[in-house]
């Protein structure tokens, strides 16, 4: 995926972070949905990877949930935002058809 749509997301994105769903098609028993990716998950390309994702991993795990087996993880827009600021309307309206049939594989 290469999008263009959000010049200033382009600007300051290291990766475009794709959502995380389970594996072999499985159905999501929950599909997590955060707002956009951090530096943590601009590095390295993955969702949900930073402090407040592994504390989300551990609580489900607790619950015996696995992540890409139970449940999916999912950002409202793909790149990070410069400063970790809120994305703005236009960039989450430009992000939403992939959000919108990442939750219809998820089901």
């Amino acid at each position: 995926m290469n999008c263009r749509k959000c010049p200033s997301l382009c600007a300051s994105r290291t990766k475009i972070v794709l959502p995380d769903l389970p594996e072999f098609g499985r159905p999501c028993r929950l599909l997590v949905i955060g707002e956009a990716p951090g530096a943590e998950e601009d590095a390295q390309g993955r969702g949900f990877v930073g402090r407040a994702g592994r504390t989300l991993h551990r609580v489900l795990e607790e619950q015996g949930m696995r992540r890409g087996v139970d449940y999916g993880c999912v950002n409202v827009v793909r790149c990070r935002p410069e400063g970790n600021r809120k994305p703005s309307k236009e960039e989450i309206v430009n992000c939403l058809p992939h959000l919108v049939g990442t939750i219809a594989r998820a089901r």
